[in-house]
């Protein structure tokens, strides 16, 4: 084949593949693949599986927009996965891994969902959202229109604000929520991050929640990185895992037996910014 140079129209041809996970049998994995309509010219994310044994692939939604990541559900029964297929917000539904109709579990507000992750016990489902200020959400803006009022200003006070791929978000920041995973009520679980950057993981017994974060109460963004790892109950006291060294934190996994835990990062405390040579860490809990 003869080499050209790329050109904007080769864009629609690229696809791309994010957040795999294999299911509890080992048998199939689970993937979102985006890619840009053409038509339509916006990106449009599926979900699909792959058996490991034969290769086989099947597509299992149509036509979404490109959400979070799917994942199974600890007894391999269902995959959870996020959609905004009934709008103006998306939310997370239900698809039985047998074929089926997905349902709707959530009923979030206007806002941005992140993470998703099952707890062992497939009793909850922890996920980190941001909501829309009240000013922004659709309801306002239909209000706004009725009156030919005008877009309302953003009101900056820190430097994270706006993001590539995100758009404005303004002072609005993720929090984690706990959603009970038969009837989808929520509740917000955790937010002491002021970023609202957040990686964590259920410990084995689905008592609590193993979460890293910035420990900086104001503008962590001008400050030398100090995340710290804490284990917040479902019920009971935060505690701070000691001894930890100062530095970034991140992709937190607990050990099958709940005595560890293993998380990304470096002890590089000096410099705000800048290239860092990313370490893996174990710890007791």
């Amino acid at each position: 084949m003869r080499k050209r140079p790329i050109t904007a129209e080769d864009l629609f041809k690229i696809q791309f593949v994010n957040g795999p996970q294999m299911s509890p049998d080992g048998k199939r994995v689970l993937f979102i693949k985006t890619h840009i309509d053409a038509e339509k010219n916006k990106y449009v994310g599926n979900l699909f599986t792959v058996e490991v044994a034969s290769g086989e692939v099947k597509q299992w939604t149509q036509g979404e927009k490109p959400g979070g990541m799917g994942r199974w559900s600890p007894d391999g029964s269902q995959m959870a996965f996020v959609s905004g297929r009934e709008g103006p917000s998306a939310q997370i539904y239900l698809l039985p891994s047998d074929g089926g109709e997905a349902r709707k579990l959530t009923n979030l507000p206007e806002g941005s969902i992140g993470d998703i992750v099952w707890s062992p016990d497939g009793k909850h489902i922890a996920v980190t959202f941001r909501p829309l200020a009240e000013n922004r959400t659709t309801k306002a803006e239909k209000e706004r229109k009725e009156k030919n009022g005008s877009p309302p200003p953003w009101e900056i006070e820190t430097l994270w604000y706006r993001l590539d791929g995100d758009g404005y978000f303004g002072q609005q920041r993720y929090a984690v929520y706990m959603v009970d995973a038969v009837t989808g009520e929520h509740r917000k679980f955790y937010d002491k991050d002021k970023l609202g950057f957040y990686s964590f993981d259920w410990t084995p017994d689905s008592k609590a929640l193993v979460i890293a974060h910035s420990v900086h109460r104001t503008e962590p963004m001008l400050k030398k990185p100090n995340d710290q790892i804490f284990v917040v109950p479902l019920k009971g006291k935060v505690k701070m895992i000691p001894g930890l060294a100062k530095g970034p934190k991140g992709n937190v996994a607990v050990s099958p037996d709940g005595k560890h835990v293993a998380f990304e990062g470096d002890h590089v405390a000096e410099e705000v910014w800048g290239m860092r040579n990313t370490r893996l860490y174990v710890s007791p809990m």
